[in-house]
């Protein structure tokens, strides 16, 4: 007999608004985790940003502000993303410039992602799936382009020292929440790890057709290895929705690696790797064909990533335009 567990809210007061969890499904309760509404990070590192904008009546491009104008993303109103299901999957090519106490207008201008006030806080619940441990959904609508969270958890450099290379590993192994991502262009890596502290982003699943992107977010700082992630709502996302983003190819390249049977529970259409996906058992037996496999696991994740992007990009136009003409 199933029965129904639930707690009042996963922050304990720490978020604006109490993000409550419920199971409905086993007798299994939440995991203990210390809520942290930012990322940690392992290092303090410099290389601050910040704009000269005081008495211009407001920080904008016209204005020659510097935040706004290093950002390849815009705003259509504090807190929302303009065109935001034009949002690319790889975090790093949307970067905002958020200004902060350290601009001359104290981080009070309208160049903000994340709400200052209560009233724009999204209610989310956290709640017990079927096929894919816990997720996040959400218990009011929210509007496309909408700030929902920053990416919570601890923060390390993928060439971390030894130790916590070793641990990483083992946090891998036991399939524990820890996923990385990576900026190709300067070439570095990190992954982030939930066990110990988060925030209700370790609970968002992973889906190929994601309502949730990732943009980049400079707040204060200036460095590639103090990434600061904000998931942005790509899509109109309505009452009892579950919130997902694409957790990316070596997410998958690494559970693939310890768990050859490991499928994708999204259940889209485009589904990269579903359950009835042809697939070999031994991607990953033969230590020497290790790179060869992984490659070619990759060459196949991005094909099908590729398609399903553009079916997803001329469903939202073709969604849009009706709206337009409605």
């Amino acid at each position: 007999m199933v029965n129904s567990l639930s707690g009042p809210d996963i922050s304990n007061g720490f978020a604006a608004v109490p993000i409550p969890w419920v199971n409905d499904v086993d007798n299994f309760e939440l995991a203990k985790f210390d809520y942290s509404p930012l990322p940690k990070f392992a290092e303090n590192l410099p290389n601050r940003v910040f704009c000269n904008c005081k008495g211009t009546g407001g920080c904008s491009a016209q204005k020659g502000c510097a935040c706004v104008e290093m950002s390849t993303i815009e705003l259509s109103e504090p807190g929302r993303v303009h065109n935001a299901h034009l949002l690319n999957e790889n975090a790093f090519e949307s970067r905002f410039f958020e200004c902060s106490s350290l601009c001359s207008c104290a981080g009070t201008c309208a160049n903000r992602l994340a709400p200052q006030n209560d009233a724009q806080r999204n209610h989310l619940q956290i709640f017990k799936t079927l096929k894919a441990g816990f997720g996040c959904r959400t218990l009011k609508p929210i509007r496309k382009g909408s700030f929902i969270c920053f990416l919570g958890g601890e923060v390390f450099p993928f060439d971390y020292p030894s130790k916590k290379a070793e641990e990483f590993k083992q946090i891998v192994d036991a399939d524990k929440v820890c996923f990385t991502f990576s900026d190709k262009v300067r070439q570095f890596a990190f992954f982030v790890r939930f066990d110990r502290f988060a925030n209700e982003s370790r609970f968002f699943n992973s889906a190929c057709c994601p309502n949730l992107r990732l943009v980049h977010l400079f707040r204060n700082w200036l460095s590639p290895d103090r990434p600061l992630l904000a998931f942005v709502a790509i899509s109109e996302i309505g009452v009892g929705e579950e919130l997902t983003h694409y957790y990316g190819d070596r997410w998958f390249l690494d559970k693939l690696s310890v768990r050859p049977k490991c499928v994708c529970r999204c259940a889209s259409p485009f589904c990269v790797w579903p359950p009835k996906a042809n697939r070999r058992d031994d991607f990953f037996s033969r230590p020497k064909d290790r790179q060869l496999k992984a490659n070619k696991v990759r060459a196949e994740l991005r094909q099908r990533r590729s398609g399903q992007e553009e079916e997803t990009k001329k469903k939202r136009n073709k969604e849009e335009k009706e709206k337009m003409e409605g």
